[in-house]
């Protein structure tokens, strides 16, 4: 339930810009972030923050009108103080932990105590290798009570999102912006996961996405989760940052193993190498790690939500798509004897009306069906 505390919170927020460290130390000297707004004077606040112009930016803000405008033009994020029963228990162990998180969607407080949060970063630019394996690691855990927590950006992100819903699991996306900076050309991702998940921010609704805030958004990844795996991510990335972050937290970093000459891998080389990640030596070593075991699997066939293929009134494009899985790759060979098409020029004729339908893609040279959210329902 939202009090006087989230109203003055959400206010005191708007002052510091966002900066944990400020807002820790303000909390910390007055116990109440009413109090606080009351009690101080802009002359304590210069003396708190000498640089950032804090007492100006207070006055001009009245906690009252900002809370107003906030639900009327963002009523379905709702305010979680640090001191909340519902706040991430291990957010709230980190240093500079957020003072409150503004939530979107489907949040269950409740699965801290039921579920293993893994959370799972990457590059934005992954090769097939990346791809497959990442995808390969959530589909072996879904068998275990995980939730899935990353970034939400291009590339390993968005696929460890993807593969955690169409394998039904609970998946939580932290962004590095405001909630309204969420970009239309993810719209249909951002609504799957706040179906089955959430979307958080330790940012006010309209506060801009800024290069700075990446980083910030990094370790409130690492911190929801007692174990941050980096699948594929270069020499310098957000991928090795969320890596240090956890480490710095005393969480557990696992990276993916990788060719010794892979650039696109360079940075889990270089984490295994300076022991701040542990090497991915199998799929089942992770959930050793995270404290799973059979007795804990869910009792389930990992095939049985795979969606019924989209029908065609062309009997051949349904043998094809009949024929494939998002799991698996398939060659344009196999296509060819499932549809019984000997000329290659039709067969090929039939996978670009698929491709551009948006039912299968393409990766190396075989196919398999899209990594598509709503291409799954």
């Amino acid at each position: 339930m939202e009090t006087q505390e989230h109203v003055y919170y959400h206010a005191w927020n708007l002052a510091t810009l966002t900066n944990a460290g400020l807002l820790g130390k303000i909390k910390k000297y007055y116990g109440s972030w009413e109090k606080a707004w009351i009690k101080t004077s802009d002359a304590a606040l210069t003396r708190l923050s000498p640089k950032s112009q804090l007492a100006a930016r207070k006055r001009e803000i009245s906690p009252a009108g900002t809370w107003e405008h906030f639900k009327k033009s963002s009523p379905n994020i709702q305010v979680i103080l640090n001191e909340d029963a519902s706040f991430p228990p291990l957010l709230r162990e980190i240093h500079k932990a957020p003072q409150g998180i503004y939530v979107r969607g489907n949040y269950d407080a409740a699965l801290a105590k039921t579920h293993t949060f893994l959370s799972v970063v990457g590059t934005r630019r992954p090769s097939v290798y990346g791809i497959i394996q990442t995808q390969k690691i959530i589909q072996y855990g879904a068998g275990y009570p995980i939730v899935i927590v990353s970034g939400l950006a291009h590339g390993i992100d968005t696929i460890a999102h993807e593969t955690a819903l169409l394998e039904k699991l609970p998946t939580w996306a932290v962004i590095g912006h405001g909630h309204l900076g969420l970009g239309s050309h993810q719209r249909d991702l951002i609504r799957m996961i706040e179906e089955n998940g959430c979307t958080i921010s330790e940012y006010p609704p309209e506060c801009p996405a800024e290069s700075f805030r990446f980083p910030e958004r990094n370790r409130i990844i690492a911190g929801l989760s007692p174990l941050t795996l980096v699948t594929e991510a270069p020499i310098r990335s957000g991928a090795n940052i969320t890596a240090i972050s956890a480490r710095d937290e005393n969480r557990e970093v696992f990276a993916l193993c990788a060719d010794i000459d892979r650039i696109d891998c360079a940075g889990n080389l270089s984490l295994i190498e300076q022991h701040i990640a542990t090497p991915l030596t199998s799929y089942h070593a992770l959930v050793e790690a995270l404290g799973l075991d059979g007795a804990q699997a869910r009792q389930m066939q990992l095939d049985t939500h795979e969606r019924s293929p989209q029908r065609f009134q062309d009997a051949a494009m349904n043998a094809i798509v009949d024929c494939m899985s998002y799991k698996s790759f398939t060659s344009v060979s196999e296509m060819m004897q499932a549809a019984s098409i000997s000329d290659i020029t039709i067969i090929l004729q039939k996978i670009s009306l698929l491709e551009l339908k948006g039912c299968i893609e393409k990766i190396g040279g075989n196919f398999r069906l899209k990594m598509s959210p709503m291409a799954k329902r």
